[in-house]
């Protein structure tokens, strides 16, 4: 996954797909790259983004759980809009 840091922010941008096959993976390099930049506040860039499962939403919302602050998406298709 590929992330830029900016600021206050690390910007993780996830691509193609999140699903039952890897949102393990996912959900895994997530709170890998998170907890390498503490204190920066992590934003998604949804916008290589083609597809999210129940699965990969419940990636974001056990992320927004454990952050204890909303998570900002931006940049979401409207195919994965739909799904949110």
């Amino acid at each position: 996954m590929r992330t830029k840091l900016e600021q206050d922010h690390i910007i993780l941008f996830p691509e193609d797909r999140i699903d039952a096959a890897n949102a393990a993976q996912v959900q895994s390099e997530l709170e890998s790259v998170i907890a390498a930049n503490p204190g920066k506040e992590p934003v998604i860039d949804a916008g290589a983004l083609s597809y999210i499962s129940s699965a990969g939403l419940r990636v974001l919302l056990k992320l927004t759980k454990s952050l204890k602050k909303p998570l900002s998406v931006y940049n979401v298709t409207p195919e994965v809009y739909d799904i949110f």
